[in-house]
């Protein structure tokens, strides 16, 4: 789960395909790589806005995502056995939590 301050804004699993990680996939995210899906939602939802001035470079774009990973979110996580189980978690934490970024 991402949170941006207090609110939950996503809600995903590592290791779909069994060779996934965690850690590269939280290095992914906070990379604020615009090729990146959640760093697409992130920059098109919340990080354009953030100042008046606006961004009009994909490289502007990662560091302005960057910084407000940064300044604003957390990371949190849950292990499950395996990925049928983490699945079923992912699914159930969506609708639990509705997620602004990936409902």
């Amino acid at each position: 789960m991402i949170y941006d301050e207090d609110e939950v804004i996503y809600v995903g699993m590592a290791g779909r395909d069994r060779s996934g990680s965690l850690r590269r996939r939280l290095r992914d995210h906070a990379s604020g790589q615009i090729v990146n899906m959640f760093a697409q939602y992130l920059f098109l939802s919340r990080v354009q806005f953030v100042n008046d001035e606006r961004i009009r470079h994909p490289s502007e774009a990662k560091m302005a995502c960057r910084a407000y990973l940064r300044a604003r979110c957390a990371f949190r996580f849950v292990t499950a056995a395996d990925g049928a189980e983490a699945r079923q978690l992912e699914q159930q934490l969506k609708r639990e939590l509705g997620p602004a970024l990936n409902p």
